[in-house]
């Protein structure tokens, strides 16, 4: 079982605050895509977030995403940008 002492939760649309929680040795990062990430800069965000989800891994950090709820129409496209193989 999996035990998380730390989660930092990093809104998708800040490269530079994304960056950062590489290097701060948190158990998760948990990307927001929701509330963090103003409507307009959604599309970006989840490029970012797709963009960065390797290098978190890298740290040993796990990843989590957390995406927009169903009634507003955006989820099927936060899990088609972000949902890895």
């Amino acid at each position: 079982m999996m035990v998380l002492r730390s989660a930092l939760f990093v809104p998708g649309n800040n490269m530079r605050m994304i960056t950062k929680a590489t290097t701060l040795s948190a158990d998760a990062i948990v990307f927001d895509l929701e509330d963090a990430v103003p409507l307009p800069d959604k599309e970006t965000a989840r490029i970012m977030i797709r963009d960065s989800i390797a290098l978190v891994k890298s740290t040993g950090s796990y990843v989590f995403v957390r995406i927009n709820a169903l009634t507003t129409g955006l989820t099927a496209e936060d899990l088609k940008s972000v949902v890895m193989d």
